[in-house]
């Protein structure tokens, strides 16, 4: 029986080792997938547009009737929108300052569209040494703090969102917190209305890290994302930024 029980254990543990690199697999594919589809975003559509509107600025000088001014005109604010459209999704899907610059801008340029968007006051803290961590790290750190914030700036009714981030020795910790509204917690992910929240954990759990997320109705929300650096994870002094 010992011998049965402890093939049995070894069997759940190398199931759960198989669904964790199946779960990394897919995210990372995921990830590859959303910056492709941003990359064809803005040099595709994006640039056909730009095309489109130089075109169209070309018409309006070459002195038209009225009703071809007018109609030009509409033509240049539709297309104008549907730039700013692609735009958007694009740096919804993967933004590039997330890849050229590292984590922190791309949180701050997050929280600028945010502001703008909510009118959701946002600010942003940063303790101990800032640095560049590994591409998954970063785009982990990201997803988890940009479905935190997007969660606050749709759903929460929060007029302030305070976001900590800290670089200690051994972990970065996040903290996130709103003056909204609140929600039960458990009540959320126990009828599946969460799947952000799974999707925030997951990515923590598969960096060894967690997510703790605190709330109760009318007390707001606060989310500790904890994740630990390994060893070969830490970068020399020429890897460190002065941002």
């Amino acid at each position: 029986m010992l011998i049965l029980r402890d093939m049995s254990d070894q069997q759940r543990a190398e199931k759960q080792r198989y669904q964790h690199k199946l779960t990394h697999f897919a995210i990372q594919a995921q990830e590859e997938e959303r910056k492709r589809i941003a990359r064809e975003l803005h040099d595709g559509i994006g640039q056909a547009l730009y095309s489109i509107l130089v075109g169209l600025n070309v018409v309006r000088q070459g002195n038209p009737s009225e009703a071809v001014m007018q109609h030009v005109t509409e033509l240049v604010n539709m297309t104008s929108r549907a730039m700013e459209e692609v735009k958007r999704m694009a740096l919804e899907l993967r933004p590039s300052a997330l890849d050229d610059l590292g984590l922190l801008p791309a949180l701050r340029s997050l929280m600028k569209r945010l502001e703008k968007t909510f009118h959701l006051q946002i600010e942003l803290h940063v303790q101990g040494e800032k640095r560049r961590y590994s591409a998954p790290m970063e785009t982990a750190l990201y997803r988890i703090v940009q479905e935190a914030m997007t969660n606050t700036a749709k759903y929460a009714q929060a007029s302030q969102l305070g976001i900590m981030f800290e670089n200690r020795e051994k972990e970065v910790v996040v903290t996130i917190v709103d003056d909204g509204i609140g929600f039960e917690v458990e009540k959320t992910l126990n009828f599946g209305k969460g799947l952000g929240l799974f999707g925030m954990k997951e990515r923590a759990q598969l960096l060894g890290g967690t997510v703790d997320i605190r709330s109760a109705p009318q007390e707001g929300t606060t989310v500790i994302v904890r994740i630990p650096l390994p060893e070969e994870g830490k970068l020399d002094d020429d890897s460190r930024l002065d941002r």
